[in-house]
């Protein structure tokens, strides 16, 4: 978009927003939050597609420890995300 249009949307925006109950405002924060946020996701995608391949093969320790970590979650001794993010106050 150019400039004159970005800010002419803004002004728009900000008139509607103006207008909005209180109730209304929270739904349009919760919005706005989604939208950064979807935004922030697709960048990051786009930086995974645009990653260069791996191409280092992984030593004897890596291996070994890759199999721990699959005999760990077998045996059900594991944190999903969600947990650890709640446990470092990331959520």
């Amino acid at each position: 978009m150019q400039t004159q249009r970005v800010e002419k949307t803004k002004k728009k925006i900000l008139s509607i927003v103006n207008k909005l109950e209180p109730i209304e405002l929270r739904s349009l924060e919760h919005y706005a939050e989604y939208l950064a946020q979807r935004n922030k996701e697709a960048k990051f995608l786009e930086l995974l597609r645009n990653a260069k391949p791996e191409d280092e093969e992984l030593d004897e320790s890596e291996i070994e420890s890759v199999k721990i970590s699959k005999e760990q979650i077998k045996r059900g001794e594991f944190r999903d995300f969600e947990e650890y993010a709640k446990e470092r106050g990331l959520k």
